[in-house]
């Protein structure tokens, strides 16, 4: 089994870096900063206390 890692550490070493990219990009691209919640407690203006 160690042979196998030794004689292709570069191919392994390689698709785990592009797998790593993949899936840092995937988390990244869910995160839409834009978007409006569906739930939470919206405050529309402030209240006026006189």
């Amino acid at each position: 089994m160690t042979e196998v890692f030794q004689k292709y550490r570069i191919i392994i070493l390689v698709l785990s870096l592009i797998m790593l990219a993949a899936i840092t990009w995937l988390v990244f691209s869910k995160q839409n900063t834009h978007k409006v919640p569906t739930r939470g407690v919206f405050i529309t203006s402030k209240i006026n206390m006189n």
